[in-house]
């Protein structure tokens, strides 16, 4: 169902990227809680010992009313999630970030209990350790002036002079044939971008080649909350009749919520619940090495994709196939090419006409012509 604290979340985020927030908080005002029954009795912890009707409990129910707003709200979250929480320049952010802190992670030292020390990755193993790893860990590495953190201190340079890395290919995957590149995992993807023979050459003549340092190949998934399914069928919903019931002198005479046929708003689902993109980032910003990482995965994606034809969309060894090299006089189809020749005679034919009847002068401006010629 729709969890409450993330309309907050939510709205939150989008008050500080969007300048102002568009979900509706009449979701938080209007939440009540009534019976329903569960959409997942076998996984819900309140079907397991609850001892009443079994699959149906206790739980927070909304108008029939907000049923639109309910698809927008999920509408909402994809948004966010596709232009801010995903976006790729969120991510080339991201990928900088960790990129530094693996590079520092041996030899930045966090007091832990006990006197001792733990590394940026084992932090987390000590309580008293784990509440220092702050954005001041960041500040740290670049105000350090030890030579084993220069690696990081030159990535941390690159993000706040604002050279990130680079997004070179974003690839959205569509239909079944798309599906075959994308069963394959992130490191075969990029083994086999290192794989394919492409190179570029600079002003001087050397050779650009691709690393395997210079790739980073990110398989995205997006959807509305339930994957390829629709997420408001998990929400209850009570008519207005009921909902004076809500203020029943007992827990046992509330009303019971329920699931809204999907024909109700079905001009509201989106066409696509689910988003699948390939991404793959460079670290080098150089364009020509961009452009061949690009040049790159394309030509393992098209290959990767290829299907083999099958004997289903294959002709028939006998059929006669006519083409810009077929012999036209002795074709073994002579009604196909009857038809063919009679169709071009056609063409011919209301062509001539057209352009007579667009250029050629009415009849009777024709024969005034003539008799001020005769006189």
């Amino acid at each position: 169902g729709l969890d409450v604290d993330k309309i907050d979340y939510y709205a939150r985020d989008q008050r500080r990227t969007h300048g102002a927030s568009h979900l509706e908080l009449m979701f938080i005002e209007e939440a009540v809680v009534a019976k329903a029954r569960c959409s997942q009795p076998m996984k819900c912890f309140q079907c397991k010992h609850f001892h009443g009707r079994p699959g149906i409990h206790y739980m927070i129910v909304w108008p029939d009313k907000l049923i639109v707003k309910a698809m927008e709200f999920f509408k909402t979250r994809f948004s966010m999630h596709s232009k801010v929480y995903t976006h790729k320049t969120v991510k080339a952010v991201e990928y900088m970030v960790t990129d530094a802190l693996i590079a520092a992670d041996p030899y930045v030292k966090i007091p832990s209990s006990q006197g001792r020390f733990e590394k940026i990755s084992s932090a987390m193993n000590d309580p008293a350790a784990y509440v220092k790893l702050k954005d001041s860990v960041l500040d740290t590495i670049e105000m350090s002036t030890e030579d084993d953190l220069e690696p990081a201190r030159k990535v941390l340079k690159r993000l706040r002079s604002r050279n990130l890395y680079k997004c070179a290919v974003e690839q959205r995957i569509k239909d079944e044939i798309a599906e075959h590149a994308w069963t394959k995992s992130q490191e075969f993807i990029k083994a086999e971008i290192l794989g394919v023979d492409c190179r570029r050459y600079d002003s001087d003549g050397n050779a650009i080649e691709i690393h395997e340092d210079d790739v980073i190949v990110e398989k995205r998934v997006i959807h509305h909350g339930l994957k390829e399914s629709n997420p408001v069928s998990r929400m209850r919903f009570l008519q207005k009749r009921n909902l004076v019931q809500i203020n029943a002198e007992t827990v046992e005479r509330l009303p019971e919520a329920r699931e809204i046929e999907e024909s109700s708003y079905d001009a509201h689902i989106p066409r696509t619940l689910l988003e699948k993109t390939i991404r793959v980032f460079s670290r080098d910003s150089n364009p020509v090495k961009v452009d061949l990482i690009r040049h790159a995965f394309y030509q393992w994606y098209h290959d990767s994709s290829k299907v083999e034809p099958t004997t289903a969309f294959s002709p028939a060894p006998s059929a006669h196939m006519l083409t810009q090299d077929s012999d036209w006089e002795n074709s073994p189809v002579p009604s196909v090419r009857k038809h063919i020749q009679s169709s071009h005679s056609e063409f011919k034919k209301r062509k001539a006409w057209s352009m007579q009847a667009e250029y050629s002068p009415p009849r009777k401006e024709v024969a005034r012509d003539f008799k001020s010629i005769m006189s």
